[in-house]
């Protein structure tokens, strides 16, 4: 048996609570969701279930999950990212939590927003197994400088 995956994704999908977020909308008949007028409609994604029942058949004892790509959304203000972001690891640490231990939050911090960085961090907590960061930056962004650069900051 594989103790760990720990590359696995959610997309978490509460629809009363998406009422509230810019540009983002589940379409419950077609089980999507649209994102910036982009239509994410793989159920693996919105189906916890689902990834237990993969660990299950692949042996893998338990899975850290994070959101996937296209959920970065590494466009929006510092304002809607950090609503679109308190929205992303208050619902996935919610739909891991139900798992039984089976699955574990990974909280996502979006780089292009260093300025933002110091609340989120202090929003994290122990229930989440660590962070999950988006792999590429904003175009014309210096993205991991500029974030590096505020965590130095914040622990002078």
């Amino acid at each position: 048996m594989i103790e760990l995956d720990v590359h696995a994704h959610l997309a978490p999908v509460n629809p009363r609570s998406l009422e509230g977020i810019d540009g983002v909308q589940w379409l419950a008949r077609d089980e999507a969701l649209l994102v910036d007028n982009h239509r994410i409609g793989i159920k693996a994604l919105f189906e916890p279930q689902r990834l237990i029942e993969w660990l299950d058949q692949s042996s893998v004892r338990r899975a850290w999950v994070s959101i996937p790509p296209p959920l970065y959304r590494q466009q929006l203000s510092r304002r809607a990212a950090a609503a679109w972001v308190g929205y992303l690891n208050a619902e996935l640490l919610a739909v891991c939590a139900a798992s039984h231990g089976r699955l574990e939050a990974l909280y996502y911090l979006p780089l292009e927003h260093p300025d933002l960085l110091s609340e989120l961090c202090q929003q994290c907590t122990d229930e989440f197994v660590g962070v999950a960061l988006a792999a590429g930056g904003a175009s014309g962004h210096r993205v991991l400088a500029r974030a590096l650069r505020a965590v130095v900051a914040m622990d002078e």
